[in-house]
């Protein structure tokens, strides 16, 4: 019963993105569930070595289409109405910090340094930090690994407006593909998981 549950959840997600899709809505026209404006940030993740690329470049500047990796993740957060955007970076930071002013010159993009890189989860915390406490209570913050190239900016409007819809206190946007294999896990239910 509970493996059926976890595909209707799972089911109704992918239902609303392909409806918010299919309709092409704005972010900012719609459904505002009768709460006041809140303002949204993007915390992007740019910190990792890329050990597995084997390769001396700072994984956010590997090339994708002729451009660093980590452009494609910015471009895609343009139709978010972004009071801030905050980039995490860490290993090769002074590169990375000069290939996005050098690509971004007309875009205002802030940098918190990860000095030891500890993982995703204290990347964040490290980005959380050019956050004062009053922003963190009255806005959302969207989290975007550097190297989800691939993302569109349609999927991240949905996911914005879905956590707002929901009310949510925090939304996760996950994938199911066919080869799970290299990827991160998310286990969707007790039915799921295996020690």
């Amino acid at each position: 019963m509970l493996e059926s549950q976890v595909q209707v959840r799972s089911l109704a997600a992918e239902q609303i993105l392909r409806i918010f899709n299919h309709h092409h809505l704005q972010l900012n026209e719609g459904y505002t569930g009768g709460m006041a404006y809140r303002p949204l940030s993007a915390m992007v993740l740019a910190a990792g070595e890329g050990t597995r690329m084997r390769s001396a470049r700072p994984k956010a500047l590997h090339l994708l289409c002729g451009r660093p990796m980590v452009l494609h993740v910015v471009d895609a957060l343009a139709e978010l109405p972004l009071e801030r955007t905050v980039l995490v970076v860490g290993h090769g930071s002074d590169l990375v910090v000069k290939a996005l002013n050098e690509h971004l010159p007309n875009k205002t993009v802030e940098y918190v340094e990860q000095r030891v890189q500890r993982g995703t989860g204290d990347a964040v915390l490290v980005g959380l930090t050019a956050f004062a406490d009053d922003d963190l209570d009255d806005g959302d913050v969207i989290v975007l690994p550097g190297d989800t190239p691939l993302i569109r900016p349609n999927t991240l409007a949905a996911l914005v407006r879905a956590h707002r819809q929901a009310d949510a206190a925090a939304t996760l946007l996950t994938a199911i593909v066919p080869n799970p294999e290299g990827y991160g896990r998310v286990v969707r239910g007790t039915a799921a998981w295996r020690p």
